[in-house]
């Protein structure tokens, strides 16, 4: 239709006005201008909204719109980055430069009925290749400033801009205009926001590495400090408990004894009452097997604990000493090898459902070291017993999908070596991952650690070989002891 609709006209300018985003604007204003103007296919050019270089023949295309059968595709690129210098001339080959150089120059409107076969522009490469009958150019005016430039053709029929068409895109245009500026505005400063926060984020990163750095200096005074004090304290520790270990093992020792004695008094009192059994009534004979019972099991337990108590000093005297061990040559891989077994057995022993997959990767380029073999190797035992039994805990803990799992892999650094122990077990706490080489800490249950065993081995690898020992945890999911010895 070419009657004048004001109505339609109204809710285009609304529509215009009431859009912010530059992107939503040219894909709102390019469907706006191709359906009100009757065109098959146009384009929106505008200046690079970012631009540093803009002169006046420094045009982009923001938006193409295309009319396939009863479709009609818009494509917009806003910003245009990557084509932040296209001239003109470049565009050539996507819209008729002559037209849009003469609009852009003169702030005209041209409108050619036959665009191949009339006016001054038929010899333009474009027409001349594309062949276009109608075409309308008009330039976006923001009180006389030029802010865009709208082509539009009809290659279907020649005469297709009639009068009452121009009539709606120029009174379009004038909102389109302050339309695309406003939205150029919030676009530069949206901008400028983004580039103020992100100055604002590396200020405070340059303020925070600062703070850091001061917390860092301070921190490792503190540190030194604190393993000053540590020393004195963990020798005076040693004495300590080597002197009470020293004191309590002999008493202990005559317990257990007794305690051991006592089973089998109370197992030959079983046997001597059950043979005399006929002579006693059948109360007074059920009360006596019931105490001996009681008392049997009370021995047993006597003596169960003071074996355990009988280990936690042996294990006291063992972190209490202070004299290192005999050094020899040592295959490491060998000797790694030598742990996991002896550390899978032990578990196994405790409980023979207990299945582990074994994951191993020896570097068979590590030569003998020379270490104290059998501390070493109760180090590694220690490391590789938690791993088992945090995989053993967990396996309790899931479903039979679970695979309880312990790699553990050998590397030739170089000047060190590097062994690495991991399970899949149920990790460490965020909140024990500090304590675990303190003496005495643990989380095993009642009976089932001293809380020394990693104490030792912090000893053994760090204060004995001079190496490095560092834990990667992550609760519910696994933790790796990562190993560094030095080879000299």
């Amino acid at each position: 239709s070419t009657s004048l609709d004001l109505g339609t006209i109204m809710k285009a300018a609304q529509a215009l006005s009431g859009e912010i985003v530059l992107s939503e604007l040219l894909g709102k204003l390019m469907t706006i201008l191709i359906e009100n103007a009757g065109a098959t296919r146009g384009s929106l050019l505008t200046k690079p909204t970012f631009s540093s270089n803009q002169s006046e023949n420094q045009w982009v295309i923001s938006a193409n719109g295309i009319v396939e059968g009863n479709d009609l595709n818009v494509l917009t690129n806003p910003q245009q980055p990557e084509e932040e210098n296209t001239s003109i001339p470049l565009l050539g080959n996507a819209v008729p430069a002559a037209i849009i150089n003469y609009v852009a120059r003169t702030k005209e409107t041209v409108v050619l009925n036959d665009a191949s076969h009339e006016g001054i522009f038929k010899k333009d490469p474009y027409i001349q290749q594309n062949q276009p009958k109608s075409i309308l150019c008009t330039p976006l005016l923001n009180q006389g400033q030029l802010t865009g430039i709208i082509y539009l053709e009809n290659n279907l029929t020649t005469v297709a801009f009639t009068a009452d068409r121009l009539t709606v895109l120029q009174m379009l245009s004038g909102q389109a205009a302050i339309a695309i500026t406003n939205a150029k505005l919030y676009a530069e400063v949206n901008q400028l926001n983004q580039n103020l926060e992100q100055a604002n984020q590396q200020l405070a990163a340059y303020s925070e590495t600062l703070e850091q750095k001061v917390e860092e200096r301070t921190a490792e005074l503190k540190t030194a400090q604190k393993q000053i004090v540590a020393s004195e304290k963990l020798a005076s520790l040693g004495a300590l408990t080597a002197g009470v270990a020293h004191e309590i093992r002999n008493p202990l020792n005559f317990v257990t004894s007794l305690a051991t004695l006592s089973e089998d008094l109370t197992s030959e009192i079983a046997e001597q009452i059950d043979r005399q059994s006929h002579n006693l009534d059948s109360e007074s004979l059920e009360l006596i097997n019931e105490n001996l019972t009681y008392l049997k099991r009370n021995v047993s337990e006597i003596n169960e604990q003071g074996q355990r108590a009988n280990s936690i000093i042996q294990s006291m005297l063992l972190h209490a000493r202070s004299d290192g061990s005999n050094r020899q040559k040592t295959d490491i891989n060998a000797l790694v090898a030598q742990a996991l077994q002896l550390a899978y057995h032990s578990i196994r022993a405790k409980d023979k459902t207990f299945n582990l997959t074994i994951e191993t990767d020896y570097d068979k380029s590590i030569e003998e070291l020379d270490v104290a073999f059998s501390d070493l190797s109760r180090a590694l035992i220690n490391i590789i017993d938690n791993a088992c039994y945090a995989s053993h805990i967990k396996q309790f803990k899931m479903t039979s999908d679970f695979t309880p799992t312990v790699s553990i892999t050998t590397k030739n650094l170089g000047t060190a070596i590097e062994i690495r122990i991991r399970d899949n077990g149920i990790g460490i706490p965020k909140e024990n991952q500090q304590k675990i080489f303190l003496p005495f800490f643990t989380t095993k249950p009642p009976g089932q650690g001293t809380g020394l065993g990693l104490s030792i081995t912090h000893d053994i690898i760090v204060g004995q070989h001079r190496g490095n020992l560092e834990v990667q945890t992550e609760p519910e999911n696994y933790t790796e002891f990562i190993i560094t010895l030095p080879k000299s």
